[in-house]
């Protein structure tokens, strides 16, 4: 197992932190979170269980699918977006 670490500052918004456990070159385990808000709360954690399993050779378009999915039609983000935890997730796969 690997433990990734990386943080995305949105340009005049939030910042997001991604926390995820590596296994056999899939998510096994992560953790979105930052200063940033969305409305309903519980979206946060559907998005997260959406993640588990995905490949650490996935795409941007990808990424943003597989959370755009995941989300209520109905879900306000605060200061960042479904790319910019793409962003944040791209960012931890490739150390940058």
């Amino acid at each position: 197992m690997k433990t990734l670490h990386s943080k995305y500052k949105v340009p005049n918004g939030k910042l997001i932190i991604a926390d995820i456990v590596i296994e056999d070159s899939l998510i096994k385990e992560i953790q979105i979170s930052g200063d940033f808000f969305l409305e309903p709360p519980i979206v946060l954690e559907m998005i997260n269980k959406a993640l588990i399993g995905l490949s650490i050779q996935t795409n941007m378009q990808e990424i943003k699918t597989i959370i755009n999915r995941a989300i209520p039609e109905n879900t306000v983000f605060f200061g960042f977006s479904p790319e910019s935890i793409a962003i944040t997730i791209l960012k931890a796969f490739t150390n940058e």
